[in-house]
């Protein structure tokens, strides 16, 4: 497998999608590992351990196959595809002026034709190719795993854990919709007060 010589995101909306990602994961889990696991399991205890065991291993997976579908190289490399003797399918690339092979195509944020192109991922900031496809899928798996699993544990928490806070229907609005409640904050009475900090 190729590595890419520069695997860090170029465009800027590849750039936050890619923070996102980077800083919101880290800060979830320790969200989970701090406040959420205590209220389930006693600290030190089996499930607090197993749990914790799998939060991590969901976490790493996450993250290294993030890694590694930014670091693998999918583009065409002339040095590596060489066109058979009668070329059949084969094109010349009018954006980088290479010679393509079927089933590539160019990406325009890349700037390079992709083998297998599926589609550009702003998450990772690269292209989903012919090399990191399955990475890209075991990702995606382990990002939905590992959603799925803090929901459960979140709604638990929220819901039977803390009902008492988090069942008036004005809160659960502050939580789906905090810019309403932004707004509800400006029409009322305070916003006089609120204008010179503004």
């Amino acid at each position: 497998m190729r590595i890419r010589s520069n695997p860090m995101p170029s465009r800027m909306v590849d750039i936050l999608c890619f923070l996102i990602i980077a800083v919101f994961l880290p800060v979830v889990f320790m969200f989970e590992i701090v406040v959420v696991l205590p209220a389930f399991h006693e600290p030190g205890g089996f499930f607090h351990t197993f749990t914790f065991l799998m939060a991590m291993f969901l976490v790493f997976n996450i993250k290294g196959n993030m890694i590694a579908c930014m670091m693998i190289d999918t583009s065409v490399n002339v040095k590596k595809v060489e066109p058979p003797s009668d070329q059949l399918n084969w094109r010349e690339c009018g954006e980088c002026q290479k010679l393509a092979p079927p089933r590539s195509w160019h990406c325009k944020a890349c700037k390079v034709c992709i083998l297998k192109r599926d589609h550009h991922c702003i998450y990772t900031g690269c292209c989903i190719g012919l090399r990191n496809h399955r990475f890209f899928m075991g990702f995606i798996f382990y990002l939905f795993v590992g959603s799925v699993y803090a929901l459960v544990y979140n709604s638990i928490y929220m819901w039977v854990i803390h009902g008492h806070i988090y069942s008036n229907w004005v809160t659960v609005l502050k939580l789906a919709c905090p810019m309403l409640h932004l707004l509800w904050l400006m029409e009322s009475s305070s916003w006089p007060t609120m204008c010179p900090l503004f």
